[in-house]
């Protein structure tokens, strides 16, 4: 399944998640965040990342 970057941004707004809070926890930056949302496409992996990474910050297993 192809995964669009604004698809990603939806998920991260409806989960009320910043960019800055997003790319913290997945070790980027916020630009490095922002290209990604901005994408055509996202590969698998870094879609599994981005994902994972907002799961932790839902339920609040955030990285140190």
């Amino acid at each position: 399944m192809t995964t669009h970057g604004m698809d990603l941004k939806v998920e991260r707004v409806r989960a009320n998640v910043t960019v800055t809070a997003l790319a913290a926890q997945m070790g980027l930056s916020r630009q490095a965040v922002w290209g990604i949302e901005r994408s055509a496409i996202v590969n698998a992996e870094r879609t599994a990342k981005y994902r994972a990474a907002l799961v932790a910050i839902s339920t609040g297993t955030v990285a140190a």
